[in-house]
């Protein structure tokens, strides 16, 4: 997802209270904590027509089967973490895996004048304590926590997850500039960018979990990875971008 000078201008005094705030808390605020009512574009999947919605958070939920269903939250990743490499960077989708330093992985296997917009972007949905990719796909893509620790999405046009990850415990707390994302899954506080085997680019993005091992991550270095926040400025462009990610 690509972020305009205009957006980083407009984040910048958040931007430095995330720093702040960071070595106080790998995680992001819980979902719950009431941030601000926020109103974002919605695109119901297949239908390429925006419907104006607005939603806000709050430390309880009406209990009545009656109540409305949540709308899917859409969103792009950009790490915060002051004085390092990842700061400001893009969180993308390839090889069934999320990175920082390489480009998004996606693919439409119709006509080009049937596929979804096919952008670089990597567009993530969440609602109620699940999150998945933003794709035309049927079955969609759910996004999980491995065992290993590594934050990962399932394959188009198959539900298997590894034995042992969890799907659940993500959360989503939107905010006026942007929202923050996070996990609590297998025990998480927070997400790290995990360096290749060389200490440089690409970061491997894994959640911090408990008994996170030096041979789970790519530099076989746990020490090397670098716990950041997860900034989540809404998405607002055509819906679905892509058909699916690879």
């Amino acid at each position: 997802m690509k972020f305009s000078a205009a957006f980083i201008l407009a984040a910048l005094p958040a931007l430095i209270a995330a720093d702040r705030d960071h070595h106080k808390s790998e995680a992001p605020p819980a979902c719950g904590t009431v941030i601000s009512t926020v109103t974002y574009t919605y695109y119901p999947t297949g239908t390429g027509s925006p419907s104006s919605s607005s939603a806000s958070v709050s430390s309880s939920s009406a209990s009545s089967s009656s109540a409305p269903q949540p709308t899917p939250n859409y969103f792009g990743i950009i790490s915060a973490r002051s004085a390092s490499p990842v700061h400001l960077q893009e969180v993308n989708a390839a090889g069934g895996r999320f990175w920082i330093g390489r480009e998004t992985a996606s693919y439409c296997p119709l006509p080009a004048a049937q596929c979804p917009n096919n952008t670089d972007e990597t567009v993530f949905a969440y609602e109620s304590g699940y999150a998945s990719l933003d794709v035309e796909v049927p079955g969609g893509q759910q996004i999980y926590v491995a065992p290993e620790g590594y934050l990962g999405f399932t394959a188009p046009h198959s539900a298997y997850i590894p034995p042992g990850s969890s799907t659940d415990d993500f959360n989503y707390t939107p905010g006026s500039s942007f929202g923050y994302f996070g996990t609590t899954a297998l025990g998480a506080t927070g997400f790290l960018a995990c360096p290749n085997a060389n200490g440089t680019f690409p970061y491997q993005v894994f959640a911090n979990i408990n008994g996170l091992s030096d041979s789970n991550v790519p530099s076989g270095k746990v020490s090397d990875c670098l716990g950041f926040d997860a900034l989540a400025p809404a998405y607002t462009g055509p819906n679905p971008p892509v058909w699916e990610y690879t």
